[in-house]
């Protein structure tokens, strides 16, 4: 998962482990983002997860600290304590750097539930645990952090990936039904925000099928391309769906089938059942 990088690149990332590392608080730091799985184009920012434990410096210090390394006044930092949605940012020669704070003792606590208990959220259930298994560890002086990758890279949680086909198949099943309710209305607002639902769900479930964790947002169907278990022409089918109105009326035909073939992978693949889709 992790790219080669050039050594300008490795400088640039050393100073930032350096710098960060040395912010009251933080424990870890890893690369992640399109820049980590080599899909970055000359738009691309670099995000970095930073683990960290109480008491974490303030907005105020961090600012100072990451001054050191951005353009003269292009330093954001966030506000707030709350594990993943805590973010600084800053440029550093015109790129956008990000730094995703993430407690490190819900990492902990989150692969302990995904092998022992499994989960299954609205999408993206593992795009946390993609992030603690792929990232390249750029600053972990105790171990924190990479203690935690082997367990993660040797096995897929199947507990977690139960409880995903167990669920999505339902969660698929009623948004095509929302999603039909919409369009009859009129009501493509709420079509459109159903349609998001469905993707989100359908996206987790493939890549649970597959045994893969969940890489975020950007490039699925790249990733999705590397999943031996999927619906046949998936990509081609996605990109005609995308482009679709939000009161087209094969809109929720297309999806529909799109679900119930992905569906149909769960059951024959373990996990799901007949009755959950």
């Amino acid at each position: 998962m992790t790219a080669t990088q050039a050594p300008e690149d490795d400088a640039a990332v050393a100073r930032i482990a350096v710098v960060v590392g040395q912010i009251p608080g933080v424990i870890a730091i890893a690369q992640g983002g399109s820049v980590n799985a080599g899909l970055a184009d000359a738009s691309s920012d670099r995000d970095f997860h930073v683990y960290w434990e109480p008491p974490l410096a303030t907005a105020a210090e961090r600012a100072v600290r990451l001054a050191a390394l951005a353009d003269p006044g292009c330093v954001w930092p966030g506000e707030g304590m709350t594990s993943w949605l805590l973010e600084d940012h800053f440029t550093v020669a015109g790129q956008l750097i990000e730094l995703i704070y993430i407690r490190m003792a819900d990492v902990a606590a989150e692969v302990e539930a995904a092998y022992r208990d499994g989960f299954a959220e609205e999408g993206f259930t593992t795009g946390r645990l993609f992030c603690f298994a792929h990232d390249r560890i750029v600053h972990d002086p105790a171990g924190s952090l990479g203690a935690q990758q082997p367990r993660l890279t040797a096995s897929y949680p199947e507990a977690l990936r139960r409880a995903i086909l167990r669920r999505q198949c339902t969660r698929l099943a009623l948004y095509i039904g929302q999603l039909r309710t919409g369009q009859q209305r009129g009501d493509l607002l709420y079509a459109q925000q159903i349609r998001t639902k469905l993707q989100n769900v359908y996206f987790d479930l493939l890549f649970a099928v597959n045994r893969f964790y969940h890489p975020g947002e950007k490039r699925l169907l790249i990733y999705a391309e590397r999943c031996p278990l999927r619906p046949p022409d998936s990509t081609a089918r996605w990109e005609r769906v995308a482009r679709l109105p939000a009161d087209a009326p094969e809109l929720a035909e297309r999806l529909g089938t799109l679900a119930a073939e992905l569906c149909a992978l769960a059951v024959e693949h373990g996990g799901a059942k007949e009755a959950d889709r």
